[in-house]
C-alpha cells in the first residue's frame, strides 16, 4: 500500500507495552491477540481495512480465519499478504513475505 494522506494506518499488538510505545510516537494502536477472537470486534472499530501478514503453522490459519471471519462482520475489506517464517539456527524466527 503506498503512503497517503487518506490512509490513516493502526498498528496492533498483543504486547501492550509495545501499543503504549506506539501511542508515544503519536501512532494509533490498539491491542489485537489474534489468540483471543472476543477482543476482535473492540480493535476493528472504525477498521474499514485490513492488511493480515501471516505464516503458515496451524495456528496462524486458524488465526486467520478467525480475524478474517471478524473484520467480514464488521465490513472491512481484506488483504492478506502471503508469507512463511524461516526457523534459524539460533531459534529465531523470521518472516518472508511474498
Amino acid at each position: 500500500m503506498r503512503r497517503s494522506d487518506s490512509v490513516q494506518i493502526v498498528y496492533s499488538s498483543r504486547n501492550r507495552a509495545q501499543i503504549d510505545a506506539w501511542r508515544r510516537e503519536g501512532k494509533d494502536a490498539v491491542f489485537l491477540d489474534l489468540n483471543n477472537a472476543r477482543a476482535f470486534a473492540a480493535a476493528l472499530t472504525g477498521i474499514d481495512r485490513l492488511f493480515l501478514a501471516t505464516g503458515y503453522t496451524v495456528e496462524m490459519v486458524h488465526q486467520s480465519k478467525t480475524i478474517v471471519d471478524a473484520a467480514t462482520r464488521c465490513r472491512s475489506a481484506i488483504y492478506r499478504a502471503p508469507g512463511h517464517f524461516r526457523q534459524r539456527a539460533n531459534n529465531q524466527s523470521t518472516l518472508h513475505l511474498a
